[in-house]
């Protein structure tokens, strides 16, 4: 299940703002890094009015239920969330 994660996004991720990997419909996509394990993230950062919009509902839905399927290799997955002010 994917949950508002504890803390903030800072305190446990350096995160590459520098330049952006992708975007999106739905926001701009970074290169982040667990400080904790090393390991690499893609963060995506969208603007607070975007989780309103239906069609992001959606396809928020449509994740959640392939990765209690079993997840698709081709797919990124979601590992938790963070809402600080006027993203999520």
């Amino acid at each position: 299940e994917v949950g508002q994660a504890p803390g903030r996004l800072a305190d446990r991720y350096d995160v590459d703002t520098a330049a952006a990997l992708g975007a999106g419909a739905f926001g701009s996509v970074y290169a982040a890094t667990d400080r904790g394990t090393g390991t690499q993230y893609a963060l995506k950062r969208m603007p607070r009015g975007a989780t309103d919009d239906a069609g992001f509902r959606r396809e928020i839905g449509a994740l959640l239920r392939l990765a209690e399927a079993g997840g698709h290799p081709n797919i990124c997955g979601l590992r938790e969330h963070f809402e600080e002010g006027g993203a999520t």
